[in-house]
């Protein structure tokens, strides 16, 4: 068994969206014990989407099932792709496929403190398609999967909208293509749009 960790370190620099907390950690000494205290946004690092983040009303994170973070996942790549499209899903065999999670140019940007807006995301129609399929978790190895610049976030809500879960953040560059077994649980946070993740696949 290898267990392959795709999750982003949290560090003071880490990149975040533009406008959201930046990642800080401090400690504190209370008696003989050492307490470390962080701060930090619900979509930090490699983190989940919860409907809510998206859609007023929506599901939270404590309430999506646990085992949409847990099971057999399909990891694709696009290289060299500025958008994942229609026409490239349906170049692939994903009937069956419950968990995808796309290998893009972007695992590269992890390699730079600030935040580049020149990643590849997720087009509308394939939200869509991937949405009629009956997938119920969509990961990508940057911080969101919509286009930056987005109008309405159309990619986020067609597929919050359908409870489909979404998993961003990712780091994929040592991952190559194929079927694993995908554990990526978020924190227990009552009323929370979203939650930091550590995210391992199993092979």
């Amino acid at each position: 068994m290898t267990i392959i960790d795709i999750s982003v370190p949290l560090f003071e620099g880490t990149p975040v969206w533009p406008g959201e907390t930046p990642f800080t950690a401090s400690s504190q000494q209370i008696g003989d014990a050492t307490i470390s205290v962080f701060s930090f946004g619900s979509h930090t690092g490699t983190h989940i989407d919860a409907p809510l983040h998206q859609l007023p009303g929506g599901l939270t994170t404590e309430k999506i099932p646990l085992d949409v973070f847990m099971g057999e996942v399909l990891v694709c790549h696009f290289k060299g792709n500025k958008t994942i499209d229609l026409k490239d899903l349906r170049e692939r065999d994903l009937n069956g496929v419950e968990r995808i999670l796309f290998r893009t140019d972007n695992s590269d940007l992890w390699q730079h403190s600030v935040f580049s807006s020149h990643y590849t995301s997720l087009s509308l129609s394939a939200a869509e398609y991937l949405v009629d399929l009956g997938v119920k978790l969509v990961g990508i190895d940057y911080l969101s999967i919509e286009a930056f610049g987005s109008k309405g976030n159309p990619v986020h809500k067609a597929l919050l909208g359908r409870g489909v879960t979404i998993l961003e953040g990712l780091n994929l560059a040592s991952v190559k293509e194929g079927h694993y077994t995908l554990v990526a649980l978020p924190l227990s946070i009552p009323g929370a749009d979203g939650s930091p993740v550590r995210a391992v696949l199993i092979s």
